[in-house]
């Protein structure tokens, strides 16, 4: 494809710089994609020859939730964009004369870190079906080396799906030419004998309506070497054999000859003068068509024997599919596949588990990992001309660190006036809970006699109350917003019961009335009560979200960093006009915005700014959340929120709220007694 590709779009200026490794000093957030259309390397049946009509242009869109939409309007098809850190969808786009006539499916990319080089991305487009009236047009140039004595020459253009099928072509009367077509996929064919040599290309034309598709072979005395005739057999239980091709390399992408295999049967020539070849077939089952694995011919890697016949029965093996060990979950999906087969794959969490955005990913031998998109079970992908890898991550829906605040003294207030001394160490969630952890805590609750008075959302009045997870995409893994005081603690209740369930555990639920656990947010009275002794999921006091807010430990990160002695050890805290885990005031934009989300519009997914010096995220930012005090009788905000301004990204900053406000902003995290 290479050659096709320099010739076809060789007079169209590009719009690309050239592809050395781009600089990205200072630029830790973004990074270089390299998109190219119409090739896929690894998969002949979409191998197309590219357009060479001049009017034929590419519009590539790129769609973030974190980023402003990149258009990319192109003539080239190998393309450099650079983009935010994050995860994007690409749709592109072929017009001819600015009316778009071809598309490609909807491409999920993950642009997780800084690249030194940028990450390679392959597009095939499909043409639209509401264009396939007006034809499309082949240009072919098949030139001889001076010196060589051709007695037959052709070419044949054969529909793949859908086309129109065409004469043979005499290469001799008319070695170039253009040929009206059908839009739509073509086997090409083009075979030439020189005394009793034959030499053959072939390729797969993807032919676009009203617009011009072109290709070019060159024939060398190399091409004519004495010619080896191999024949065989290819078998398959379940699948047809349709066709045999002849490969150069092992990586299939030139094509030395083709043939038929009519019941399994095949024949062609080969020139003896490639030493050793590779042989793969194409099979179909139920209409789908898959390729094997590529076979050396000589198995021993010899050179191939010059004339007499070879009788090559061909395996078709399939693709290994291999896993990498996965802790607290597995995958399900065939061990082994055919290339373009697409391989289903079942997610399977242990218990309070739940897997890693974008962590589900497929790894082809020698090539770099794939991610594959999934909201929800099944996910699939298109099988490659190689052995892949599977890999996972599964993370803990209930994430708590541990707090060591036991016997400590620390400041308090947003002046640091005031100091408070807590008795215990306890937990804390790591992150905000998410809308995906709260719906499916909900979900369970409601058959357990839960009842909410508000059923949550994320991004407030942006999606509808009580949207399932798998609707969401990623921003399930926003902080569940829209939830009452009172729902926060009935979902703690919850939590408590369902995590029992889930994993064999005994935690008793913390809130009670009288003796009687509190299943029910609309109930709202000042009757409600802690249970003494009870450790199960709850909401942090004011004084623990705090403490977990300020603390750094015994080593001063900086020199505002406020000391306070404590059973003889001097141990270090941020300032309360701090925003948490920063390193200077709030009004420090670009450390503030290290660390917290705010002077935005909606909530972000978590974990999208670094965590403070004990490792929870958004204690500052994203959403504001709901604390307690112990007596139940003060409710209180902390922490700020996406659309809050700098200031109220100050840790010592408190908002009281009434219990049944349930605001598009506010949230909450979970805490655990130890």
């Amino acid at each position: 494809m290479i050659p096709a590709l320099a010739i076809a779009w060789g007079l169209i200026a590009a719009c690309t710089p050239a592809l050395s490794a781009p600089s990205l000093t200072g630029e830790e957030e973004s990074a270089w994609v390299r998109v190219i259309l119409g090739d896929r390397e690894e998969s002949p049946g979409a191998r197309t020859v590219v357009p060479a009509d001049p009017l034929f242009s590419y519009t590539l869109t790129f769609t973030s939730d974190d980023y402003t939409e990149v258009k990319k309007e192109c003539t080239d098809t190998d393309i450099l964009v650079k983009l935010g850190k994050g995860d994007w969808e690409l749709k592109v786009e072929g017009k001819k004369a600015g009316i778009t006539v071809a598309e490609s499916d909807t491409m999920h990319l993950s642009m997780l870190t800084k690249e030194a080089a940028p990450k390679t991305l392959r597009v095939v487009l499909h043409p639209l079906t509401t264009f396939t009236l007006a034809d499309g047009s082949f240009r072919y140039d098949i030139q001889f080396d001076s010196g060589l004595t051709i007695t037959e020459a052709g070419l044949t253009l054969s529909p793949i799906d859908s086309g129109t099928a065409t004469a043979p072509i005499d290469l001799l009367l008319q070695g170039s030419g253009d040929i009206s077509l059908a839009p739509g996929y073509y086997r090409l064919r083009v075979t030439a004998r020189q005394n009793q040599q034959v030499a053959a290309r072939g390729d797969i034309v993807h032919i676009y309506s009203d617009t011009q598709t072109a290709k070019e072979y060159t024939f060398t005395e190399n091409d004519f070497a004495e010619s080896v005739f191999l024949a065989g057999t290819a078998n398959s239980a379940g699948y047809t054999p349709r066709w045999v091709y002849v490969y150069q390399g092992e990586d299939c992408t030139n094509q030395l000859a083709d043939a038929e295999a009519s019941g399994g049967k095949w024949e062609l020539f080969v020139p003896s003068s490639y030493g050793k070849v590779y042989i793969k077939t194409e099979l179909e089952k139920e209409g789908a068509i898959f390729f094997s694995k590529p076979e050396l011919y000589p198995a021993d890697g010899s050179s191939i024997p010059a004339g007499g016949d070879a009788h090559v029965s061909l395996a078709v093996n399939r693709y290994d599919i291999t896993k990498n060990a996965m802790p607290y979950g597995n995958i399900s999906m065939l061990s082994a596949a055919f290339e373009n087969e697409q391989v289903s794959i079942t997610v399977n969490p242990n218990n309070v588990y739940h897997l890693r955005p974008d962590s589900l990913r497929y790894t082809p031998e020698g090539a770099a990992a794939v991610v594959i998109p999934w909201t929800a079970n099944p996910a699939s992908f298109a099988m490659p001309a190689r052995t892949v890898a599977m890999d996972a991550v599964f993370d803990s829906d209930i994430a708590l660190l541990h707090v060591p605040s036991q016997g400590i003294t620390f400041p308090t207030g947003d002046s640091d006036t005031g100091r408070n001394t807590l008795g215990y160490n306890f937990s804390l969630g790591e992150t905000e809970v998410t809308y995906e952890l709260w719906y499916r805590v909900r979900m369970w609750a409601k058959d357990h006699g839960y009842i909410f008075d508000n059923p949550g959302t994320v991004q407030g009045t942006d999606y509808a109350p009580g949207i399932t997870p798998a609707s969401l995409g990623n921003r399930r893994l926003q902080p569940i917003t829209k939830v009452n005081w009172y729902d926060a603690l009935v979902w703690c209740n919850a939590m408590t019961e369902w995590y029992n369930a889930e994993t064999g555990s005994s935690f008793e639920p913390v809130y009670v009335r009288g003796n009687n656990v509190v299943r029910n947010s609309t109930v709202n009275t000042t009757t409600l009560g802690i249970k003494p002794g009870a450790k199960g999921f709850r909401l942090p006091s004011i004084v623990e979200w705090e403490f977990a807010a300020r603390w750094q430990g015994e080593e001063r990160d900086f020199t505002a960093a406020i000391g306070i002695s404590s059973n003889g050890t001097q141990y270090y805290f941020t300032p309360g006009n701090y925003a948490s885990g920063a390193m200077n005031p709030v009004t420090n934009n670009n450390e503030t915005s290290r660390v917290a989300v705010f002077s935005g519009t909606a909530a972000l997914t978590i974990k999208q700014r670094a965590p403070n010096q004990l490792g929870f995220y958004d204690m500052s930012g994203n959403v504001q959340e709901w604390c307690i005090e112990t007596a139940i009788s003060h409710w209180e905000i902390r922490g700020g929120s996406f659309e809050d301004d700098l200031s109220a990204m100050a840790l010592g900053r408190s908002i009281s709220y009434g219990p049944l406000r349930a605001d598009r902003d506010t949230g909450f995290r979970v805490a655990q007694t130890e």
